[in-house]
């Protein structure tokens, strides 16, 4: 095997294991309560209804395709928050996104579903819904 074939083996196992480490991570968030950020963020916490937070960057693909579709669902509801991760990297960071595009659901200042990756508008109101 060549010097080239072998680096291109070895980044392709470090992509994939950083993925998996993402996923393990995002899954240990549920079920913990939810970072207390300031008065803005203190009602969310403590919301009993279910509340959808949408973190983006603009550098990500599938945040472009995904975006537009959680805007127009935060026009139409009050329970759902889209945040730029890369403008608004404390409250990621707070929230322990490691990548975008990134959904976690809060409820009763719980974190009730941490989402990577994207997913339709259908899912979002199921996961509303359901949490």
């Amino acid at each position: 095997m060549s010097w080239f074939a072998l680096i291109v083996v070895l980044l392709a196992l470090l992509i994939l294991f950083v993925q998996m480490w993402a996923r393990i991570k995002a899954g240990g968030m549920r079920g913990r309560p939810a970072p207390r950020l300031g008065k803005d963020w203190e009602k969310l916490s403590d919301e009993q209804k279910p509340v959808l937070i949408y973190f983006f960057s603009l550098n990500c693909r599938a945040c472009r395709d995904m975006t537009p579709m959680v805007l127009g669902l935060q026009r139409e509801r009050n329970d759902v928050f889209v945040v730029n991760a890369g403008v608004e990297a404390r409250i990621a960071r707070a929230f322990g996104v490691m990548a975008t595009p990134a959904t976690v659901c809060v409820r009763g200042g719980q974190i009730t579903a941490f989402i990577l990756g994207p997913r339709s508008r259908h899912d979002l109101l199921r996961i509303l819904q359901t949490d």
